[in-house]
């Protein structure tokens, strides 16, 4: 080749690449599954449509095209007669792209990478209060809610009389649609508190889902503390509380985690003196993929169900929920060795103790040592709740 003719020979910058199906070798990131392949391959076939890459920096004019293996190779990887499938999902997505011209800086840049949010708050409430639908939509030409057209911008309070979803529906400036969707759910028991719900747990994918039962713990707010607000924690902070606001003790509490390995155990914390328990969390989730692993309830009783929590790319955050007890106060059972106990020092007790009539007063057992049957019950029964004022009987004495 003479120095002339490679004058004119244009650079062909492009590469072999992808996502290898079913890659699970990095543990910040979830299994490359059939989705992910499909959303992250249309990804990057998308940075040739807008010019920008996947950390928003703009895509290099030198790279020309970005080249998977689509019908055959020798690897996993292959798209297409790979040991793993033929990625169906996968070509349907990328087939799903509108067509485009690339986007070079001499021809204007890349297209702004539009930006979109639309939250409800609360998403939960009970029948005849309101909530905020609020939303922000960048680099596009038309939007509607539910059918009405609304600015790029903008908030509406909504008083739904039953469970509804609203759908925000996106045109962008390149003819691109999406949909994005906020459900409220209504409960018709007015004996549900209203939710004070932190706005920035929307974008995580953290939900709420509500007790069916009349009489439960519910969830009365849901507080988040970012990696400037954490103190370099990263747990869940609990609080159980009573109708009337004073702390409870010894709730059970489970913390469970989506996909947990069946000879893994889930995490279980009880509350203290104070109603309050924690639990350190230790998982990722992904923002954009709203895949927060943990779920937490209570245990012995109904219960609100917190789900999609987890640390934002490893970031340090907490997560503080508090419960409030609704309906009828509920009196804790003495567990069975106790009320063997009891009958051995006086089967009268038990009796007393299942008579309906006796107001729900608290009171206090006063310690029994130096009886060959003592378990130290004043210890045993601290936090088992309200039971009648009752007299204590040991060696045939009343002892109050």
């Amino acid at each position: 080749m003479d120095e002339r003719e490679n004058r004119f020979r244009s650079a062909d910058h492009r590469g072999q690449g992808g996502w290898e199906f079913g890659a699970d070798e990095d543990n910040r990131y979830p299994k490359v599954e059939a989705p992910l392949h499909a959303q992250y391959h249309a990804g990057m076939f998308d940075w040739f449509r807008t010019g920008v890459i996947g950390n928003g920096e703009p895509l290099p004019d030198y790279l020309f095209s970005i080249t998977p293996w689509i019908v055959g190779g020798w690897g996993a990887d292959d798209w297409w007669g790979g040991r793993l499938g033929d990625k169906t999902e996968t070509i349907n997505a990328v087939c799903a792209l509108p067509a485009f011209t690339r986007k070079f800086s001499w021809g204007g840049g890349a297209l702004p990478v539009p930006a979109y949010s639309f939250t409800a708050t609360p998403n939960a409430l009970a029948a005849g209060q309101a909530a905020t639908l609020q939303w922000s939509v960048t680099n596009a030409t038309q939007l509607t809610l539910n059918g009405e057209a609304v600015a790029l911008s903008g908030t509406r309070t909504v008083s739904p009389a039953q469970t509804t979803t609203y759908v925000l529906h996106i045109v962008f400036a390149d003819g691109t649609t999406k949909d994005l969707s906020a459900t409220i759910a209504v409960s018709q028991s007015s004996g549900i508190p209203p939710l004070q719900w932190d706005a920035r747990l929307d974008p995580l994918g953290v939900k709420q889902t509500r007790a069916t039962a009349t009489h439960a713990w519910q969830l009365v707010s849901a507080v988040y503390e970012d990696e400037t607000q954490s103190g370099g924690n990263h747990n869940i902070y609990y609080k159980l509380q009573k109708a009337d606001g004073s702390p409870v003790v010894g709730v059970k509490i489970l913390v469970d985690w989506k996909d947990r390995p069946p000879g893994d155990d889930p995490a279980y914390v009880t509350t203290d003196a104070n109603g309050e328990a924690n639990c350190p969390l230790w998982a990722i989730l992904h923002p954009e993929l709203q895949d927060g692993p943990y779920f937490t309830k209570t245990v012995n009783e109904p219960s609100d169900v917190v789900s999609g929590m987890g640390l934002p790319v490893n970031r340090h955050v907490n997560f503080l929920p508090t419960f409030k007890w609704v309906g009828r106060e509920k009196a804790r059972r003495i567990p069975k060795i106790l009320r063997a106990s009891f009958y051995r020092l006086c089967p009268s007790i038990c009796t007393c103790f299942s008579a309906p009539r006796h107001p729900p007063q608290s009171f206090s057992f006063t310690s029994l040592s130096g009886h060959p049957h003592d378990l130290g019950l004043s210890e045993k029964l601290s936090g088992l709740g309200p039971f009648p004022r009752l007299p204590l009987f040991a060696l045939g004495q009343t002892v109050s």
